[in-house]
């Protein structure tokens, strides 16, 4: 089942409004809410690629942990 949930783009500081499109928990596409006054329906680059920074396989999802001394 698809759907589409309006949300803000945390890429910069601006918060442009975008339409994620779920296909039940996974995310199939992102883009601009024409409805926002901030972007009036577009995505600068940052925006229209965070899709793919999130299912990047070399994306970080845990912190990573110091193994030796400070320095």
């Amino acid at each position: 089942m698809t759907r589409i949930v309006k949300s803000a783009c945390g890429m910069c500081q601006t918060g442009c409004g975008i339409l994620v499109q779920l296909d039940g928990d996974r995310i199939q596409k992102i883009s601009g809410d024409p409805e926002s006054p901030v972007n009036k329906g577009r995505l600068c680059s940052k925006g229209a690629a965070s899709l793919e920074v999130l299912n990047h396989p070399g994306r970080l999802k845990e912190p990573l942990k110091r193994l030796g001394p400070r320095g």
